[in-house]
Order: structure tokens, then sequence, then C-alpha cells
């Protein structure tokens, strides 16, 4: 068993061998505990006791975003790409059944954002590694029994599954019908005259965003963010499209910097623009496979934005910050957008675990979190 957490406290006894999770992130460690006990057939990951697990569940002030993040960073992100890093890059659990516990308790059954996120990620260490399998289970830690978990270990049905008092449920994917994915008139959601933030402005989707909604409302005004320095051939394409009294600004601003959306918040009411939604397309690219992948990497992409399709799966401060800055300076019916990947952090999580990329078309979050729109729970398994 790896980990810290109540699964570990309460059924570790029983395991042939306890890591904690900072000497299971050490494959070396892993090869002499396997060396000593046997190969194991099944290796249960407690993740019930990492820290901020919250991340993503609420609009957070500037200062609590900040505070939230360093947990979340040192502790959620570091264990678990730590623990999975090793995994992958051991030879001693060749064969193994590995299998990931979050906590989801009987009386608040709804997943947390994070384990929305670590979903993805499992899935694409199952695609990097057929050495062992790698699954994910949400657990109420007060009642499952060790039988139980290693009978859910040997069970090929289902990535995800929550078990809990009233049975097995497996997490189903589900396409999005036409109604659920908003694919109506995307300028309907658009105001004549309306303020748009488009964070990563100047980048190949930025661009394409932009002009297209210049395109739907000509007298928009445009807020293009991104760190590099202004590309005055693009925003004179852009302005050249745009209707009388529209405007087309570019502000230098590293999103992940709290200080910088801060002062772009400061621009944004000394320019008089009364923002009416925000689309995030900003990305850093970090790709490769996770046996590679530095703790610094990681923390550098899952920082800078968190590519994901529901509103509450977790959004790191580049996200979360620009919310924070923005959202006291929106009207009432103003939404963030987020640009889709694959399901996905954090997605940041989703795909390649070095990517955090934004996707072809924008869904629509609203300021408030709500339900997230990841695998659905269907009737006990």
């Amino acid at each position: 068993m790896i980990g810290d957490g109540a699964v570990a406290a309460r059924l570790g006894t029983g395991a042939a061998a306890v890591l904690p999770p900072a000497r299971a992130a050490d494959e070396t460690v892993l090869a002499v505990t396997a060396g000593t006990t046997g190969t194991p057939a099944t290796v249960l990951v407690d993740l019930t006791g990492t820290g901020g697990p919250d991340l993503g569940t609420e609009p957070l002030a500037l200062p609590e975003t900040a505070r939230r993040w360093t947990p979340f960073a040192e502790d959620t992100l570091g264990t678990v790409f730590g623990v999975l890093r090793a995994l992958v890059r051991s030879r001693a659990l060749d064969g193994a059944r590995v299998l990931l516990l979050t906590s989801c308790p009987a009386d608040d059954p709804e997943p947390a954002p994070t384990a929305y996120a670590l979903h993805s990620l499992v899935r694409t260490v199952a695609g990097e590694t057929g050495r062992f399998t790698v699954r994910l289970a949400g657990i109420d830690t007060g009642r499952v029994t060790a039988a139980e978990l290693l009978a859910e270990a040997h069970r090929d049905d289902a990535d995800w599954v929550r078990l809990g008092p009233d049975g097995r449920h497996a997490a189903v994917l589900y396409a999005e019908t036409p109604d659920e994915a908003g694919s109506g008139d995307a300028g309907a959601l658009l105001a004549d005259g309306g303020g748009y933030l488009i964070t990563g402005g100047l980048g190949g989707l930025g661009r394409h965003i932009a002009a297209d909604v210049l395109r739907r409302r000509p007298t928009a005004h445009l807020v293009l963010v991104g760190r590099s320095a202004a590309d005055e051939d693009a925003l004179r394409e852009l302005r050249r499209t745009a209707g009388p009294g529209a405007t087309v600004h570019y502000r230098r601003c590293d999103i992940a910097d709290a200080a910088q959306v801060a002062a772009l918040a400061d621009w944004l009411d000394g320019a008089g623009i009364r923002l009416r939604g925000v689309v995030h397309t900003a990305g850093v690219l970090r790709d490769g496979f996770l046996r590679g992948k530095s703790a610094a990497a990681v923390e550098e992409v899952c920082r800078g934005r968190c590519s994901a399709r529901s509103t509450s799966t977790p959004r790191s401060p580049g996200t979360r910050w620009t919310s924070s800055c923005c959202a006291p300076r929106w009207p009432p019916s103003s939404a963030i957008r987020d640009s889709p990947t694959t399901p996905s952090p954090t997605a940041s999580w989703t795909g390649s675990p070095g990517t955090a990329p934004a996707g072809p078309s924008a869904d629509c979050a609203p300021v408030a979190p709500c339900r997230p729109a990841g695998p659905s729970w269907p009737t006990p398994a």
C-alpha cells in the first residue's frame, strides 16, 4: 500500500508493506520493497490524505486562491505525479494491479473536482504503460473493506468506480447531445458593444476567436492578453475587421501571476471596459511521457491553466486569478469560457501529461460553480 490517508491508517496493518508517498516516489525504494515482500499482485494508492482537494469547488478571492494553490501544488499535485511517475519508471511492479483511492463520502457522493482531473491522468498513464493496470476508485473511507478494494482492483470493466453504501457505480463517458454542447448560435451569447477578454489572445486559437467575435459582434471591445510582446501585424488585421466604435487592445500579462492579473483588472477599470465574458486559450506546452517529467515542468503546465470541460474541474491560478479579479467587474449575465480538450490539472492532466492545450471551441462556464459535466454515475454495477 502507498499513502498516509484514512485508508492506510485503517487497513494498512493487513498490507505486506506501507510506503508513505514521499518514499514511494522513489523507484529504488519500490524495487527494494518488492525485493523484500515479493512483487505485489495489488498496489493500493491511498490519496485520501492529500491536501487541496477543494480547489476549484467555489469562486475565491485573490489571496485565498493563492493560499489554496500552494498546498494543492505541493501536496496533491506533487504526490500524484511523483508516485505515478515512479510506478511507470519502476520494473518492480510488472503485472501488478494498481488502484488509486480518493475520498467519496456517502453523504456527499459527488466526486471532488480533482477526482475528475485524476481520472484523465489515470487514463493517460494506462495508455503509457502496459506493464501494470491502473484504475481509480472513489470510496467511503470509513466503510470500505480491504476485501472490497482487493476485489475491485482485479476487475477490468471500468477505469473509474465509486464504492458506497448504495453499491458499486461505474463511471460512463458519454457524448454530449447538441443541446448539452450548446451547438446553437454562439453569437446569441455575445452582447453588442460588450467587452471580452481573451487570454493567449494572439496565439492561433486566440486570434481565431477574436476574429469570430468581431465578425458576430462588430462593435465588441476586445482585450487580448499574453506573455509575449504584441504582434502588431496581427493586431492591425483584427482592427481592420472591427466595426465603428469597436476597440482591440493588447496587454502583456502572465495570467498565472496574481500581481499582473490584478494590474490588468485595474487597467480595465481605468479604460472603462466592462467585461461580458472571458475566453481562456492561454496554455503551456511541455509535452512528453510521464516517466521523463520533472516536478517543475508539471507545475508550470498546471499553474498556467487547467484545461477542463466543466465548471467545477479544478482551475489553476491562471484561470482562478483571472476569474477572481474580473468577476466583480462583470454584470450578472457574464460567463467565463474555457477551451475544452478531452474530458479532463487539473486536466493540464488531460491527454499527454505535459500539455495544457486549448481546444477548437469553448464551453460556457458560469462564475458560480455547478455540477461537473464529466462521467455520469449510472445504476449500481
